[in-house]
């Protein structure tokens, strides 16, 4: 296994991209952060001719697995120095959990994206594009959607994401209160993820997650990118699957116990 530098990035780039579908974080942590930012490293594995055949990408606790699962040492040592999720296509972290055994929980999501050729229609139902203003309101929203504290708890990831431009948040609102919410996460030249999406109870069934989701679409598309999601209960799999969506593989995640 080899620490990448700044000179391998074209061909780190080269090989991801022949799987963009499952390897949208890991190029996008690589455009963002680059080989010189303190809390990440990326590694490859690599033929004996030198060829790689696999992508190796922590960033602080979180484990990138692409093309091939690393060997049990490799990969008890990086549980051992503080990682504790462990992510990637299905069979690959399935095999990270064998090796792992009872150190921690392996679950599996379905990976849908919109086909390229999805044109969509325009809302009826308003939709805001969220600015720096709408942070503290947007935290305060997500705040109250069960599961989704540790992924929003940063007020400054939310703020930062949307300064960059590394990210699009939409909303809806009713009377000053945001009611509904949507954003674009990890993003390459071709291929975005998009999460977050959440209804007030009180507005549910009313169609604010499929405008939502459809006009975040339709932004993404309008910049070459296909986008993707992941879904793991009924409700999402009916919104996803009506507008378009489609099943292309299995995401798997090791959650190591505390």
């Amino acid at each position: 296994m080899i620490r990448c530098q700044e000179q391998h990035r074209a061909e780190l780039v080269a090989y991801l991209s022949r799987k963009i579908h499952f390897n949208i974080f890991l190029l996008s942590d690589i455009q963002l952060y680059g080989f010189s930012h303190p809390n990440q490293q990326v590694f490859r594995l690599t033929n004996p001719d030198g060829g790689i055949r696999g992508v190796c990408l922590r960033y602080y606790g979180n484990l990138l697995l692409s093309g091939e699962t690393p060997d049990r040492t490799a990969l008890h040592d990086w549980v051992t120095s503080g990682v504790r999720t462990i992510m990637g296509e299905a069979s690959l972290v399935r095999r990270a959990g064998e090796y792992l055994g009872d150190l921690g929980v392996y679950q599996e999501k379905r990976l849908l994206a919109l086909p390229r050729s999805w044109t969509g229609q325009e809302e009826a139902l308003p939709v805001q594009v969220a600015t720096e203003r709408d942070v503290d309101r947007l935290h305060a929203f997500l705040m109250t959607v069960p599961g989704f504290q540790a992924l929003y708890g940063e007020k400054d990831m939310i703020s930062n994401r949307i300064a960059s431009g590394e990210g699009v948040h939409l909303y809806c609102e009713d009377d000053g209160k945001i009611i509904a919410h949507i954003n674009s996460a990890a993003q390459t030249a071709g291929a975005c993820m998009l999460g977050g999406l959440a209804v007030a109870p009180e507005y549910q069934a009313r169609g604010l997650g499929t405008a939502l989701t459809s006009t975040l679409c339709r932004c993404m598309a309008r910049e070459g990118r296909q986008p993707h999601v992941f879904s793991d209960c009924a409700g999402e799999h009916s919104l996803f699957e009506a507008l378009g969506f489609r099943e292309i593989g299995k995401w798997g995640v090791f959650s190591v116990s505390e």
